[in-house]
């Protein structure tokens, strides 16, 4: 029977929906129709009207020629809107099978998908790693983005949308909602793959310098609920905080003053001492907000980083410091360093640092959680707050023909010019405060910052009137934050030797390998005889074939090939700019593995000197 077979398949890969699918789903919208040829279709009836979701005479070819007009080359993955009966995906699972390409399903009738399960053959497609399948009846944008987030690599992935076209028909109003969400994720995931590239090989050799510091320190997830029911204020560089800075000093030890790193120096030069700061950016321009800062002012302070942040500066820090690694950059990594030290947690931003800000004060369930210097637009004809570093009038920030300007409703109601990433991250706080208050959080968010765009969710009250409010108590919840700090000490991988033996070891064996291939290249460049070109080029493969394998138990040189990832090709006849890139390939995975096996020693030593060895 072709549904209990789909649905063994099925439920390898994800036995929640045994217990959706397993029993009759009802749906009287929904009938099922022979098409003349022979093969079923579906028919779904919506205000009165009859719709069929494929062709009535052959929906095989009609799915031939829909998938046919999708073009897949240079793709990564698919993300399909409507599994509806599944000829479309049976056609487009042939077409990209054998270069794995990813295919992410979306489909929110289960009745529908039930019936789909009992009229065609899926086992090659559940079966297959590269398929995911997102089905729920009553949709959850959160979830759908993380869905989609959770399985694509930001750096390498080409991804596009194909869509059921008579998908409209059944998934109602909820179509548009989760238009909106994939074209929010799919420009969010464009934006990071343009940073990754950028900025990919800084972070990927500050990630390893501080790999012995994501040994030692605590993760993010060490924060969970420790400032409950307090009220958390976070700062960020916005215009208006020249309006209000002055009270924060009125809060101290009565909320907790959560500050980016773009806004330190200028509260340290007020004489406020934030409580914790958070960095999101490992880049160069970063360097500058901790440049000729007063450090023992900071003693008390937590910086909350992600990985690839500069190690000189976590070294420095006198502080606490806590590890928040982003999802989707250099995972493979930061996973090999959970399994030595366990789970750091995971904090879902959208590219800004004061949305770590924000998502940290959540995690540590603050109530209220109030934003101030939040601007996100250009409030009294300036971009940010006076003395910061990025601060310019709007005249001037107006001649940058490279970003896109647009004017979005302030917290007055009228009017104000912003940028386009300022737009993205304000509709990342919108989408992000929806949907923590839709999943039944009580927590209130409260916009003090008294100028800029409005922020969906948020009550608008000046600052003033929230420390009078709120912030009138004393309260000890930071130094028992710092006390559990101070006694936080990770558990290693009892293998943790071992295993850093075995990373070096095979980043040995894969120089060699990349070694050998600048060998082969240069003897493929000398054959004259068909004979031997092919057997050298066979030994060319294998070469490729081993790097391929063992680049999966590295991990530690990615961001060398950034570049040139995707050009490599062995086989360069009659080439010479394939030749080139093959060449610079293995250039570089040289340089990579030198560079990682120098700083991998150097923590092997520590590692060695902790365990008294």
């Amino acid at each position: 029977m072709l549904f209990k077979k789909n649905l063994a398949v099925l439920k390898k890969r994800y036995p929640v929906y045994q217990e959706i699918l397993e029993d009759p789903i009802l749906d009287q919208n929904i009938s099922i129709v022979a098409g003349q040829n022979g093969s079923k279709t579906a028919a779904y009836q919506a205000e009165g009207d009859e719709y069929l979701l494929h062709s009535k005479y052959n929906p095989e070819r009609e799915a031939e020629r829909l998938v046919a007009q999708l073009t897949t080359d240079g793709v990564t993955a698919v993300v399909v809107l409507g599994f509806a009966m599944g000829y479309h995906l049976k056609v487009l699972f042939d077409k990209v099978k054998d270069k794995g390409v990813k295919i992410f399903v979306i489909e929110n009738n289960s009745a529908l998908f039930q019936k789909a399960l009992r009229y065609n053959d899926f086992t090659d497609l559940f079966s297959d790693q590269h398929f995911y399948l997102y089905l729920r009846d009553n949709y959850d944008s959160s979830e759908l983005i993380n869905f989609i987030e959770d399985h694509i690599d930001i750096v390498f992935e080409e991804l596009i949308l194909f869509k059921l076209p008579t998908v409209k028909r059944y998934f109602g109003q909820t179509l548009a909602l989760i238009e909106k969400d994939l074209s929010f994720t799919i420009r969010k995931l464009q934006a990071n793959k343009h940073t990754s590239k950028k900025r990919g090989k800084v972070w990927e050799e500050n990630l390893l310098n501080n790999l012995y510091l994501m040994l030692e320190k605590p993760g993010v997830k060490e924060l969970k609920d420790l400032y409950r029911d307090q009220p958390a204020i976070v700062v960020a560089a916005g215009p208006s905080l020249d309006k209000n800075m002055h009270l924060l000093k009125e809060v101290r030890g009565k909320a907790l003053v959560i500050a980016v790193d773009a806004v330190l120096k200028t509260l340290l030069k007020n004489d406020i001492i934030p409580d914790i700061v958070t960095v999101i950016d490992g880049y160069i321009y970063t360097l500058k907000y901790f440049k000729g800062i007063d450090y023992e002012k900071l003693k008390s302070t937590i910086l909350v980083t992600i990985p690839q942040f500069y190690n000189h500066i976590l070294e420095k820090w006198p502080g606490p410091v806590i590890f928040s690694p982003g999802y989707g950059v250099s995972e493979d990594i930061i996973y090999w360093i959970e399994k030595q030290r366990g789970f750091l947690g995971r904090l879902a931003t959208g590219g800004s640092v004061a949305h770590l800000a924000f998502v940290l004060a959540h995690l540590l369930a603050a109530d209220p959680i109030v934003f101030v210097g939040q601007d996100l637009a250009f409030s009294d004809n300036n971009t940010h707050v006076s003395g910061s570093d990025h601060s310019f009038s709007l005249k001037d920030e107006l001649k940058k023909t490279h970003r896109k300007h647009l004017k979005v409703e302030d917290i007055y109601g009228n009017k104000v010019w912003t940028r386009s990433d300022f737009h993205f991250y304000l509709q990342w706080f919108n989408r992000t405060i929806r949907n923590i208050k839709d999943s039944g959080c009580q927590t209130e968010f409260i916009d003090a910052t008294e100028g800029g765009a409005r922020i969906e969710g948020t009550r608008i009250i000046p600052l003033k009137e929230v420390i009078n409010d709120y912030c009138h108590k004393e309260n000890n919840k930071k130094e028992q934050i710092l006390s559990e700090l101070d006694n936080y000490k990770a558990e290693w991988n009892p293998d943790i030797i071992k295993d850093f033996e075995l990373i070096i070891n095979n980043l040995k064996i894969l120089k060699k390998q990349a070694e050998q291939g600048l060998l082969f290249v240069d003897k493929l460049l000398d054959c004259t005889v068909e004979e031997d070109y092919k057997k050298t080029l066979g030994k060319m493969k294998t070469i490729s074939n081993n790097i391929s394998i063992l680049k999966k138990h590295v991990m530690f040189f990615e961001s060398e090939m950034y570049d040139i990832y995707d050009e490599v090709n062995v086989d360069f006849r009659n080439n010479l700019e394939k030749y080139g890139k093959l060449v610079e390939f293995y250039n570089l995975l040289i340089k990579g593995c030198n560079k990682t096996i120098e700083i991998l020693k150097q923590h092997y030593q520590k590692i060695l000197l902790e365990e008294g060895r």
